[in-house]
Formats: structure tokens, C-alpha cells, sequence
């Protein structure tokens, strides 16, 4: 990587800094309160999902967990790497947009999975269901913003205009913590695919149908040499 892509990244990360973290603690807040709550205190019948033909091909392997956890990592890179205000709002509405659509949904239609049993995992794996329960199944917020973040994070790293191999990077780590909520059995196949389509979708409809490609694609920040050296 080169000093002047370095010093772009840098300076990408300290645009708006603060309202980033104000973003992320508001976001934060919002998703894991709604989440959290909704899993320990259903008010409907919870309905169990059984495992579909693809789930029980797929084995069960707790060592995917350092994966699953890896979403806390996966998701920063897109907003940190924002520098407009426009772009900053819509990444905003979308996150909160499927923290309501999905919470909702944990609300009117509780939903859980069946974990494997336990006695024999690692600790990663036990500390993830000592704070997650069974519960808040579908859709899969993990799918959802793995898709939505992998999108965004497409989306900033054009216009940084980094190596190719860093989109390659970004859909593969996707790929891994998505098929790590199979493999640690947080999830079944109809939570993921409805997780994913719902993180697609809400990534189409705050960006796209806005026209944020076309202006986005003027830059309100430029770079100049000196801040590249």
C-alpha cells in the first residue's frame, strides 16, 4: 500500500470523526437495546425453526465463532471511510431502518433455532450463547448487516480507488461471517436468505433510488497533494 493511499485513508477517517462516533452510538444503542430486549422478554408464542436440507448438510463447528464475532470489525469500515454528509445520512436511515423492519418482526413473530449441545465447545462459542439466546432468529441481523455493510463498504472503497483485491477482501470476509451463522448454528438458511434480501434491498432503496451514485460521484472533499505526501 502506498504513503498516498495511506494518507487518503487517513484522512477519510478523520472527516466528520465526530459525528461518526456520535452515529455509532446512536446506532449501537438503538440496535442492541431493541435486539436484546426482544430476545429475553417475547410477548408472543415462540415458533422453532427446524433445519432445512441445506442445514444439515452444512456441519456444525464452533471454531467459526471468531468469525461470527468478526462482524463487529466488518461493520466500521464502510462509515469510518465516509466523508459526505449525504452519504453519512443514508447509511444512517438504513442501519436504523433494519434494526425497525427486523425488530418488528421479533416482536409480532418471535422466533428461535435448536443449538447443537455444548459441553464440548470452546470458550468463544460459550460465551456466545451465555449472552445470545436461541431467540430473534428470523430474519438474521448478522446476514442483513453483513450485506449491507459489504455493499457500503463496495461503495467507499471505489471511490477511495484502492487496489482491486480489497473488493475481493471485503466479499470474502462477507462470505465467511454469513456462512459462520450456519456453521455455529445461530442460525438456518431461511433466517440468513431473508436477513441477506432484507440488507440488500434497504441498501438499494436508501442509496440507488435517491440518485446518491450520480452526485456522490462529484466529490464535496477534495485531497489536496500536500494532505497526499
Amino acid at each position: 500500500m502506498n504513503h498516498a493511499l495511506i494518507s487518503a485513508i487517513r484522512i477519510k477517517i478523520r472527516t466528520r470523526l465526530g459525528q461518526k462516533l456520535l452515529i455509532a452510538l446512536f446506532l449501537n444503542g438503538g440496535v442492541y437495546a431493541s435486539y436484546f430486549f426482544l430476545q429475553r422478554h417475547p410477548l408472543f408464542p415462540v415458533i422453532t425453526l427446524g433445519p432445512g436440507p441445506l442445514d444439515d448438510f452444512i456441519p456444525f463447528h464452533d471454531q467459526w465463532t471468531w468469525f461470527y464475532q468478526s462482524i463487529y470489525l466488518f461493520i466500521p469500515i464502510a462509515p469510518l471511510l465516509m466523508v459526505h454528509e449525504g452519504e453519512l445520512r443514508r447509511y444512517t436511515i438504513a442501519v436504523a431502518a433494519i434494526t425497525l423492519l427486523a425488530s418488528a418482526i421479533f416482536l409480532l413473530c418471535p422466533t428461535a433455532v435448536v443449538r447443537p449441545d455444548a459441553s464440548t465447545v470452546g470458550a468463544a462459542y460459550r460465551w456466545l450463547i451465555t449472552v445470545d439466546t436461541p431467540l430473534n432468529a428470523f430474519p438474521s441481523l448478522h446476514a442483513a448487516f453483513t450485506v449491507f455493510s459489504a455493499l457500503a463498504a463496495r461503495r467507499v472503497l471505489h471511490d477511495l480507488q484502492g487496489p482491486g483485491f480489497w473488493q475481493v477482501a471485503i466479499w470474502l470476509w462477507a462470505s465467511a461471517i454469513v456462512y459462520s451463522t450456519l456453521a455455529t448454528k445461530q442460525h438456518v438458511m431461511i433466517d440468513v436468505v431473508a436477513g441477506a434480501a432484507m440488507g440488500w434491498s434497504i441498501h438499494s432503496l436508501t442509496f440507488h433510488s435517491a440518485g446518491i451514485t450520480r452526485r456522490l460521484s462529484r466529490p464535496h472533499i477534495q485531497f489536496k497533494p500536500a494532505d497526499l505526501q
